[in-house]
């Protein structure tokens, strides 16, 4: 094993080249890396391992897709609570990102291999898996709900097999719930990602959370593509007392949708986050219908007090924005309104609202920002001290009087912005030249988006063209570029003057 280590490191000294962001490997991770390759080891390994080794031999087994390893290291598992975020390597954000996709990938089958072994409950000692924030996608999510509703689903199947959804529907009014609770359950915190495919089953795992012996707790919803028809059930079906964050993107709900939902939502008082994008949502329509939604959303909306997260992107709300947003009972920190035909009155209520120094992320790409560039920059100036992320692509900031001078001088000010995107903007070369060495001046400023310029288009050879700025772009010797690419006709440069 002595040499498999060396090898290890000698390897990633010679070929593993790491950036500036991601930490060195620690002598005991390079020694589960290897370890874990050798099953015929684990399993002699495990009846004396030591307990504080289980974490970053699982951390190693995600990585390299070890399946078999993995399951010795579920059935053996020493501690009473499995949770998959300590596993996420401290300050070293490329790696939590490798383990994520790693964990996540169904075809690989590892979070499937992992969350079918503990499934089993072989393991006695095992009574809490914690997997949220893992991003796992609609094909892992009903690999776990079909685990959590095993015990309706054969119930359903020795009465004839009736259909997941009168299951659940049956679950959550309770019909069939009069068996005890389950004893002692094996609780599993998971984001459910729910579409057309898995909403029966996930559904029903929710609704029968209390009796089955896996009890599945949805940390944060994900139903998209669903249509109004099928959301109450789920989110009906969902535990307030664990539910943190609910994302119903793309269902066509508009405002008849919304209201039939309101009353669900409000049952989940500790709501944090919010999603509402792509649902046709107009609330510039003059019907008894609308007035009611620009009525009771809002009063909905105040009745989180917990929520610091909306993003209502993609809808129609100009001109109601400060009616939606003004009375919450804390300031969002999260505000996604991308495409949402903002108004200059609306810009103005943001500006000087209590939410403008508090967001750590915004969003106001697909809003024409050049009607008030005075009321913008004191937004942009308001967040100086908090905002992270902003986004402002499609704003017609080329229509602003001097606005690479303006735009230099608010950057100059943010003290924690990260991540800046400007595509889609018709900034020409001069100006795409002078914001992106304003970026790399920055001693915040990381990774920014900008379009190529719009005077190198040309039906003709705007592939050329770009590549040329593309090109120029690297071979400044001012600029700190650490890593860039091209994508069509957007260039997205990643600074290292600082970590991000």
């Amino acid at each position: 094993m002595a040499m498999g280590v060396l090898r290890e490191l000698d390897d990633e000294r010679h070929h593993g080249k790491k950036s500036k962001n991601t930490s060195p490997r620690t002598l005991v991770d390079t020694s589960a890396m290897v370890l874990v390759k050798d099953l015929r080891a684990i399993e002699q390994a495990v009846k004396c391992l030591p307990a504080e080794l289980y974490e970053p031999l699982m951390r190693a087994c995600v990585l390299g897709r070890h399946l078999l390893v993995a399951r010795q290291l579920v059935w053996r598992w020493p501690f009473r609570v499995l949770n998959f975020k300590k596993l996420l390597p401290r300050d070293d954000p490329e790696s939590c990102v490798q383990l994520k996709n790693a964990f996540s990938e169904y075809d690989k089958c590892v979070g499937g291999i992992i969350v079918r072994t503990i499934a089993e409950m072989k393991n006695k000692k095992l009574k809490v898996v914690d997997i949220r924030d893992f991003d796992i996608d609609h094909e892992l999510t009903n690999t776990i709900g079909l685990f959590a509703a095993k015990p309706m689903l054969d119930k359903g199947q020795s009465h004839g097999g009736e259909k997941l959804a009168k299951l659940a529907e049956k679950a959550i009014n309770r019909e069939t719930l009069r068996e005890p609770p389950h004893k002692d359950p094996l609780i599993l915190h998971v984001d459910c990602v729910v579409n057309q495919e898995n909403v029966g089953v996930v559904t029903l795992a929710m609704a029968v959370h209390r009796i089955s012996p896996i009890s599945l707790k949805c940390a944060k919803l994900d139903a998209y593509s669903l249509g109004f028809m099928k959301l109450p059930s789920i989110i009906r079906s969902l535990d307030p007392q664990y539910c943190r964050g609910v994302n119903l993107h793309m269902n066509s709900l508009e405002c008849s949708g919304i209201l039939n939902l309101l009353p669900d939502l409000q049952k989940l008082t500790k709501l944090e986050a919010l999603g509402l994008s792509y649902n046709l949502l107009d609330l510039t329509k003059i019907n008894p219908v609308t007035e009611r939604t620009r009525k009771e959303l809002p009063e909905t909306l105040r009745s989180f007090e917990h929520l610091r997260r909306l993003d209502i992107s993609n809808n129609r709300i100009g001109g109601f924005l400060q009616q939606l947003i003004g009375n919450l009972k804390n300031p969002l920190q999260y505000l996604d309104v991308n495409n949402c035909q903002l108004t200059i009155s609306d810009l103005s209520y943001l500006s000087t609202s209590v939410h403008s120094s508090q967001f750590h992320s915004l969003d106001l790409s697909g809003n024409n920002l050049a009607r008030n560039p005075d009321v913008l920059f004191k937004l942009v100036q308001n967040g100086a001290k908090t905002l992270e992320i902003l986004s402002m692509s499609k704003c017609q900031l080329h229509l602003i009087n001097d606005v690479g001078t303006r735009l230099s001088h608010s950057l100059s000010n943010c003290e924690n912005l990260k991540t800046l995107t400007l595509t889609d903007n018709y900034f020409d070369k001069e100006l795409c030249m002078a914001v992106i060495r304003s970026c790399s001046h920055s001693n915040t400023i990381g990774t920014l988006y900008i379009s190529v310029p719009c005077d190198l288009w040309d039906e003709d050879g705007f592939e050329a063209d770009g590549r040329c700025f593309y090109d120029e772009v690297q071979r400044l010797p001012t600029l700190a570029v650490s890593r860039s690419y091209m994508n069509c006709s957007n260039l997205y440069l990643h600074f290292e003057n600082i970590d991000t």
